[in-house]
């Protein structure tokens, strides 16, 4: 079984990190997801950031799941999601960091070593 070219492909892309549909343009796109998400937080809040990329992310794997079966249909799609997986994650590790007071709480006791 293991002999087999095909299996031998799926094992490695499955074990991949980084899985096949990820590229350089996927890391670009992602990069100005992140400043996106940056910037929508800064406007609306890091919860309701949150929620909304959630929401049109959702649109997005609809939209995904009826469109045609071309490349080009899934090129889009695979660089919308990007995009927005970088949009979604961002407001969410910025909302649970500042419930946590985690950056504040790290600086505190770094200054109280200092002294």
């Amino acid at each position: 079984m293991l002999r087999s070219p095909i299996l031998l492909f799926t094992i490695v892309l499955v074990m991949s990190p980084i899985g096949a549909s990820a590229s350089v343009l996927n890391g670009v796109v992602s990069v100005f997801g992140c400043v996106a998400a940056g910037w929508i937080a800064d406007r609306v809040g890091h919860w309701w950031a949150y929620f909304d990329s959630g929401t049109v992310m959702a649109l997005v794997t609809i939209v995904m799941a009826a469109a045609p079966r071309t490349p080009t249909a899934y090129s889009s799609g695979m660089l919308a999601y990007a995009f927005l997986a970088a949009l979604l994650t961002l407001p969410f590790q910025q909302w649970f960091c500042l419930r946590l007071d985690a950056v504040p709480r790290r600086l505190e006791l770094h200054e109280r070593r200092k002294s």
